[in-house]
């Protein structure tokens, strides 16, 4: 399976409570409408880690002892942070 998670050096790392839902996180509906969509392995251990990669579109649960990637600048960020860095990166990529 390809890397789609390293793909440039896009992937923002997210760290929030609301991601303890898991997949039915209201994070992870907003990433889908958004076309986003989950890097293919939803077995996954879910937590409250998500990496989301801007360049593919994808978005993984963290899983203990396995590095998918690192986010950029090695820093996590909100939710909240997400949406707005990604509105920022949306009103450029037109």
């Amino acid at each position: 399976m390809e890397n789609y998670m390293s793909y440039g050096n896009g992937t923002i790392g997210v760290r929030d409570d609301e991601l303890y839902e898991n997949w039915n996180s209201d994070f992870i509906k907003y990433l889908k409408e958004r076309g986003f969509s989950n890097w293919g392995r939803k077995g996954y251990f879910c937590g409250n880690v998500l990496y989301v990669n801007l360049n593919s579109k994808r978005y993984a649960f963290s899983w203990p002892g396995v590095k998918f990637t690192e986010p950029l600048a090695l820093k996590y960020v909100s939710i909240e942070d997400f949406k707005k860095i990604y509105e920022i990166f949306e009103k450029y990529d037109k």
